[in-house]
């Protein structure tokens, strides 16, 4: 599939990433300047039954997620989540 828009997640430390905003209709690529509310840390809580994902901006929760699948291979780790 091809996108105008993307986001992207920078893991710069375990838990922590930075917001990537690209924008690839134009030469070349143009990406957003990262600014305060792009940084985020991530908190995985573990139940008996379910994975909840929840994301912080500077203590203050900003999203949080159902995991419903993870899927794994040796380039990349995808999730799909249910906003809950």
């Amino acid at each position: 599939m091809n996108f105008v828009n993307t986001l992207g997640w920078t893991f710069y430390k375990k838990g922590s990433f930075i917001l990537n905003k690209v924008h690839h209709c134009n030469e070349p690529t143009q990406i957003s300047v990262t600014k305060k509310e792009d940084w985020f840390k991530i908190i995985f809580i573990e139940n008996e039954d379910e994975l909840i994902l929840e994301i912080y901006n500077f203590e203050i929760l900003i999203n949080r997620f159902k995991v419903l699948s993870i899927n794994e291979n040796n380039i990349e780790t995808e999730l799909t989540l249910k906003r809950i």
